[in-house]
């Protein structure tokens, strides 16, 4: 497995992206912050090419219908738009391990960890124990 996440990172280094071209991934598929982001994109900036992975063919096949581009995620097609991708945003960090220095990645996170933080600082422990 470490040598085909090697060699897809090599690949996604050598690939040129393209400026016009965000791939969408989220967890789980098509919500959060991504889809929100998704929509407004595509009402508001027609010349960007957005597009979706997701985890089943027939979530890929579900969206399609629904009118947005979408691709399984182990498919020959997702690897290909992972590689193509300027700008990859997601919600819960997939596909970083790959991602190349020529790509932007970002993080629309699904939530933030405030309860666990509260755990962390040793006043605030007390409280909620």
């Amino acid at each position: 497995m470490k040598a085909l996440k090697k060699l897809v990172r090599l690949a996604n280094s050598l690939i040129p992206k393209t400026d016009n071209f965000l791939l969408f991934i989220s967890n789980p598929d098509y919500s959060d912050n991504p889809k929100a982001l998704y929509k407004y994109m595509k009402e508001n900036h027609p010349e960007l090419d957005l597009r979706w992975i997701v985890k089943t063919k027939a979530m890929a096949d579900y969206h399609h219908q629904i009118g947005v581009p979408a691709a399984f995620g182990a498919s020959s097609k997702a690897l290909l738009w992972l590689l193509k991708a300027r700008t990859i945003v997601t919600s819960h960090c997939s596909r970083i391990g790959v991602r190349s220095s020529r790509q932007i990645y970002v993080n629309l996170w699904h939530g933030v960890a405030l309860k666990a933080i509260g755990y962390m600082d040793k006043d605030t422990a007390r409280t909620l124990g």
